[in-house]
Parts: structure tokens; C-alpha cells; sequence
């Protein structure tokens, strides 16, 4: 189905310009500002190492079977969520007496 393919495709590219608009921001209110620089570059080092191990993994996976990086990445999105959803309630039990300590 080509149009899913377009589709999600632009989908997933909005996405990921949305993210990678917003990471910086993050990562500014997230880390120490002494801490910037370290941080900011192991933000692109991960983000670059990402980009290239994906396309070579979704190539890979491409000549096992068709479908297989859309359910490995739903996996690897499930994951994510999960992480999510930890740190969200890692900041709600301690954020208010972080934000006290700054």
C-alpha cells in the first residue's frame, strides 16, 4: 500500500523535525547550565550514531521480511513510552523538592 508508506512516512518525518526542534529546549531546562556543553554534545553524538545504526538496521531487517523495522520500531516505541512514563512519575515524586534545591 503505497499511500500508507507516504503517509506515515511524512507522519514520521514531522515528528522527528518536531523533536529534534524541541531536544535543544529540553536539554537547556533539563541540565545544569556548566553542563551544557557535555550535554549538548552527547545529545548529536547519540542522534548521529541513531541515524546511521537505524538506516543500517531497517536495511538489514528490509531483506528479512517487509515489515519487519515497523514492528521492530513499534517495539523500540513501546520502550520509549515506557521510559516516558517512569521519568514523568520520577519527576512528580521528587521534582518539587529538586526545583527547591536550585
Amino acid at each position: 500500500q503505497l499511500w500508507g508508506v507516504i503517509t506515515f512516512g511524512i507522519l514520521g518525518a514531522a515528528a522527528a523535525w518536531s523533536l529534534a526542534s524541541l531536544l535543544f529546549t529540553l536539554v537547556s531546562d533539563g541540565v545544569p547550565r556548566a553542563e551544557h556543553g557535555r550535554a549538548f554534545g552527547l545529545l548529536h553524538a547519540t542522534w548521529s550514531v541513531a541515524m546511521i545504526g537505524g538506516a543500517l538496521l531497517g536495511g538489514a531487517l528490509t531483506r528479512l521480511s517487509p515489515g519487519l523495522p515497523f514492528a521492530v520500531a513499534g517495539l523500540l516505541n513501546i520502550g520509549s513510552i515506557v521510559l516516558v512514563l517512569a521519568f514523568f512519575a520520577y519527576i512528580g515524586r521528587d521534582g518539587v523538592e529538586a526545583e527547591s534545591n536550585r
